[in-house]
Formats: structure tokens, C-alpha cells, sequence
């Protein structure tokens, strides 16, 4: 029976330790069980894994979608909750510039420690498709930004964002997005 639970931690902590943000990669997308997580986080020890997995579901960012009877025990499988949600702008504004720059941190950490695990895998990294990265700057009032903003979150919700039914040939991505204002341009806020 699938259970939920809510806790007072915010999201912003919950998200930005290290290996919470790792398992919450890990789910995306996909249901697994903690057995299952481990395989994919091998460098995680178990302990601190269920630890934060626990924190996770108690925080209300996971659910717990389908429990399956396992030798005497019952085995959780757990996904990300889809109204788990992200930092909340009244939890941004009241953050100070430190707690700003430890959620960006990591972000990059976590995308880093995904990456260093690609390469782990021997897997050819002068293949063009597999691997994208470039930065450029765009100009735009608030107006423009917030419409780029719509115009990317429909162009990544028009693909699948769970499991494709068993045969599928689609590979699993990552995609991770980062915007920053120039400190540099004197129009910066």
C-alpha cells in the first residue's frame, strides 16, 4: 500500500545534502527500492544511505509507491513524490547569499559526482551524443527570461520523464540547467 509522510525540514536542507541530492537523482524518473539505489550509489555506505532515504520520505520529497513482502520483511520501493517540488521562492528570498551558494554547490557536486560516475563506466566520451555542454549568454528583460523559462520547461516536459514499458530503447539522461546573472554586466540586480 503506497504510503506518504511530511515532515518540517524545508526542502532547501533536505535537497542540498550531498547524498540526499544524489538519491533524488537517482529516483528521477523511475521507482527502486533502497537495495536498488545502493547498486547505483556504490560508494555510499549502506547506513547513510537508508539513513537519508529516510529522511527523504520523511521530509515528504519521496513516496513510498508499492511494498512487497521479502523474507519476513517488507521491501519499500520509492520514487520521487511529483508535487515534492523544489525550493519554494519564499524559502529562496528568505535564504541568505551563503545558503544560495550551498544549494548551487551542490547542484554542481551532484552533477560532477553523476559525470565522474559516466566516465567510471569506460563508456566513450568523444561520442557527440552522449555528453552535451556549451554556455552562452542570452539578453532578455524579466519578461523574455520568464518566457524562456516556460519555453524550456515545455520543450523538457515533452519527453518521457519516467521508465519507457520494458523493450523501450531510450537511454536514461540527466539533463541539468543553470542560469546565472553576469556579476560583470553592469545591468545585473
Amino acid at each position: 500500500m503506497p504510503t506518504t509522510a511530511t515532515s518540517t525540514t524545508s526542502n532547501a536542507d533536505l535537497i542540498t545534502h550531498p547524498v540526499r541530492a544524489r538519491v533524488l537523482v537517482a529516483l528521477m524518473g523511475r521507482a527502486l527500492t533502497t537495495a536498488q539505489i545502493a547498486r547505483l550509489l556504490p560508494d555510499v555506505p549502506r547506513a547513510s544511505l537508508y539513513r537519508q532515504v529516510r529522511r527523504l520520505h520523511e521530509g515528504g520529497m519521496l513516496e513510498v509507491v508499492r511494498e512487497t513482502p521479502v523474507r519476513g520483511t517488507v521491501e519499500k520501493v520509492y520514487a520521487v513524490r511529483r508535487d515534492a517540488g523544489g525550493i519554494s521562492p519564499e524559502e529562496s528570498a528568505a535564504a541568505s547569499p551563503a545558503d544560495h551558494l550551498r544549494t548551487f554547490a551542490t547542484f554542481l557536486d551532484t552533477m560532477a559526482t553523476a559525470y565522474r560516475a559516466y566516465l567510471g563506466g569506460g563508456r566513450p566520451v568523444d561520442h557527440p551524443s552522449q555528453v552535451t555542454m556549451f554556455a552562452t549568454p542570452i539578453y532578455a528583460d524579466d519578461a523574455q527570461y520568464e518566457r524562456f523559462r516556460e519555453s524550456l520547461r515545455s520543450l523538457l516536459d515533452s519527453f518521457p520523464r519516467t521508465e519507457p514499458s520494458a523493450g523501450g530503447a531510450a537511454t536514461r539522461r540527466i539533463v541539468w540547467v543553470a542560469s546565472v546573472p553576469d556579476p560583470a554586466d553592469p545591468g545585473t540586480p
